[in-house]
């Protein structure tokens, strides 16, 4: 059995037509790196969601920068929305400052909403906008989907949340 000249790797100072330069291997290296870190997270995210359900969760309140939570949610779901031949995109707001709360569940709530979006639009946007008012930041999901049917908003409705700078949430009855 012959192997795909494509697969072939030549070690450090060898020559091959389908090597790929030294630049191109360190970035894919480095993305190799990053999602292996991603799952990792997504591992210790279904873990946290564990606790939440059993009651036992830890909470972490430490200074969160939105903005470079944003990106990283785009980059992890980009590939999921460029599969289903969606418009990925996030509004930041420019003054936008660090957000106190515990970043794991915050980017675990995140993912989820913007997951779901993409797992439930067949064709279209979404679209994450994240702002601040007076006293709270604002965190929000639009998408072109079908939304969720009346009939299934009853005692499992969804509420909007917003989180304040104090590192607590609140949401409306």
């Amino acid at each position: 059995m012959g192997v795909h000249p494509r697969t072939c790797q030549f070690p450090c100072g060898t020559s091959g037509r389908n090597r790929a330069p030294a630049g191109a291997q360190a970035k894919f290296v480095q993305r190799m790196r990053t999602t292996a870190r991603r799952l990792a997270d997504l591992i210790v995210s279904l873990l946290d969601y564990a606790a939440i359900e059993s009651g036992k969760l830890d909470v972490r309140i430490e200074p969160v920068d939105p903005r470079a939570l944003a990106e990283e949610i785009q980059q992890d779901l980009e590939p999921q929305a460029r599969l289903k031949g969606l418009d990925l995109q996030f509004s930041v707001a420019e003054d936008l400052p660090p957000l106190e709360t515990d970043p794991r569940l915050l980017r675990l709530v995140l993912v989820n909403l913007v997951g779901n979006a993409i797992r439930f639009t067949d064709g279209g946007t979404v679209i994450v906008s994240l702002g601040c008012g007076v006293d709270a930041h604002s965190f929000e999901v639009r998408d072109t989907g079908p939304g969720i049917p009346p009939r299934t908003t009853g005692a499992s409705s969804i509420r909007s949340s917003s989180w304040s700078r104090s590192g607590t949430s609140t949401i409306p009855a």
